[in-house]
């Protein structure tokens, strides 16, 4: 597991791996927007191993519909099997 900036790392690395696992912070926070692109998921693709899963969280709270839509686009034209699920509410 590595904790840095994904681009750098893999750019510096050159290897394929199983999973991928990203949690950026919100799209509209300065400098993160890239990760929610489909330049990035494009990118990100390149290093994945055959069979190897993609993972991003995707918070859909304080995101209007056009924002959450495009990025669902992205990630859709770069990993077509993309499923969504929800977090099960915690109950009292």
């Amino acid at each position: 597991m590595y904790f840095e900036d994904a681009k750098s790392y893999f750019a510096r690395h050159g290897k394929r791996y199983d999973v991928i696992m990203t949690e950026p912070s919100n799209p509209w926070v300065n400098g993160v927007a890239g990760l929610f692109t489909t330049e990035f998921y494009r990118d990100t693709k390149r290093y994945l191993a055959p069979g190897g899963l993609f993972v991003q969280w995707v918070h859909s709270y304080e995101l209007n519909d056009q924002l959450l839509g495009s990025v669902l686009a992205a990630l859709g034209e770069n990993f077509p099997t993309t499923r969504s699920t929800r977090p099960i509410p915690a109950t009292s």
